[in-house]
């Protein structure tokens, strides 16, 4: 099985929280393309772990990353299972086209997702 790439640019960021899980994604309006990540908030008896979604939700699964590299103008997720079972994308990678601020918010969001996941999130500054 060919294994697949998945590649846009992203000019909008956002997170989202609430008393039960927080969410931090990217996203291109022109195409509709994006990636969510989502966690159960810190407390939570039942945390599945890292939720992971790209583009629809029939492409989001638990724990399907292997590993996260954020950079200041590129995101890196490498997944050890695909998040569909209707796709082969193994990889997905994100140029980052968007203000410092969002930046900002965006990886202090992933480090709480991420919380106590083994170095799964690699942010290079």
């Amino acid at each position: 099985m060919t294994k697949e790439i998945l590649t846009f640019s992203a000019t909008v960021s956002g997170t989202e929280q609430d008393e039960y899980s927080l969410t931090a994604g990217v996203y291109q309006p022109s195409s509709g393309l994006y990636v969510n990540f989502q966690r159960c908030a810190t407390g939570i008896a039942d945390d599945e772990g890292v939720y992971f979604e790209y583009n629809d939700q029939m492409n989001g699964q638990y724990n399907c990353i292997s590993s996260v590299r954020v950079e200041r103008n590129f995101v890196s997720v490498k997944l050890n299972q695909s998040a569909s079972a209707k796709t082969r994308i193994s990889e997905v990678e994100v140029n980052l086209n968007i203000n410092d601020s969002e930046y900002s918010e965006f990886v202090a969001a992933l480090k709480t997702i991420f919380r106590n996941t083994g170095g799964l999130l690699r942010i290079l500054v």
